[in-house]
């Protein structure tokens, strides 16, 4: 059988495949000096190299043998708290451990060359990144999507479910009596984890569409022993707007969870604590899945941050 026989000033890893007749990983296997290369296999390739004047980029492997310890972390202009303290954990986690990160804001869109970032593998942040995988892919870069649900391959899901238990547990031991939940839709891992688990207390949770139903809601109760759980950051943000306005005061009889405002909108309410940490071991993970150390990849559960007014 007739093997190719590419130009000399246009050779490439894939064309000294075809004129060797062997695949693109084992070429790559051989130029690497892996040691489950058959050394016939060794021979053969390196004898092709030397008739065709084939050079391996030595740049290019160097990168592939050699790990930097840094981690290239991709996320959208976004301005909220979650988003901010996802990064700064990653950020502070990962340097620990004796990474370095670096970040790169992207839009879902936007293209990025793999090949201008000297990284061990990249964190894909919120957004699935649809071009920027197909590249990712086509340059055998590892990389992890982060919190985002429109992906079928390694990632870091979101386990809000087990968060919002968090939230209702949270409440209750605050002895709060009535509680709300400010929302497009009861069909969602928010509502259901908060819910069901404020049931198995026998406690009522109303469900409120708007922001005028809620604070009727409130001034009928006087404000006293109420706590309420926002999912989303448009209705967190006004909810705050509006309880500011009427200069309400929130402390013990009053307690809420808003997602996704940005610090500067936080100044509306009060000061913010944390509930529902990342696991410290979540980079580490990471690190493990990036240098591909298991053999079958799967997606990893954690919970993520609530925030509450203290």
């Amino acid at each position: 059988m007739k093997t190719a026989n590419p130009s000399r000033n246009n050779l490439t890893i894939k064309k000294l495949a075809q004129a060797c007749n062997l695949s693109v990983g084992t070429i790559s296997a051989v130029l690497n000096n892996k040691s489950s290369v058959n050394p016939k296999t060794k021979k053969l390739v390196e004898e092709k190299m030397k008739e065709l004047g084939y050079k391996a980029n030595p740049w290019a492997q160097k990168m592939q043998n050699t790990k930097t310890k840094m981690i290239a972390l991709i996320a959208p202009y976004e301005n909220n708290l979650y988003a901010e303290s996802i990064l700064r954990f990653l950020t502070k986690q990962f340097k620990s451990i004796g990474y370095t990160c670096m970040i790169q804001h992207l839009e879902e869109s936007e293209e990025l060359n793999p090949e201008l970032f000297p990284v061990d593998g990249f964190i894909l942040l919120f957004n699935s990144y649809e071009l920027l995988q197909k590249n990712l892919k086509r340059h055998k870069r590892p990389y992890i999507v982060f919190d985002n649900q429109k992906h079928n391959g390694m990632g870091i899901k979101m386990d809000r479910f087990a968060g919002s238990v968090i939230a209702a547990e949270h409440f209750l031991k605050k002895n709060h009596h009535y509680f709300a939940f400010l929302g497009k839709s009861k069909n969602n891992d928010k509502y259901k984890g908060y819910s069901r688990r404020l049931k198995k207390d026998k406690k009522e949770v109303l469900f409120f569409k708007s922001i005028n139903e809620v604070i009727q809601w409130m001034e009928k109760k006087n404000n006293q022993n109420l706590a309420i759980y926002c999912e989303g950051q448009v209705v967190s943000f006004q909810l705050a707007l509006s309880i500011n306005s009427k200069k309400w005061k929130i402390d013990k009889n009053l307690s809420f969870i808003f997602w996704g405002i940005t610090n500067t909108e936080l100044q509306i309410i009060s000061e913010l604590s944390y509930i529902g940490q990342p696991p410290a071991n979540l980079c580490q993970t990471l690190i493990e899945q990036l240098n591909l150390t298991k053999t079958k990849q799967s997606n990893i559960l954690i919970m993520p941050e609530l925030i509450t007014p203290k």
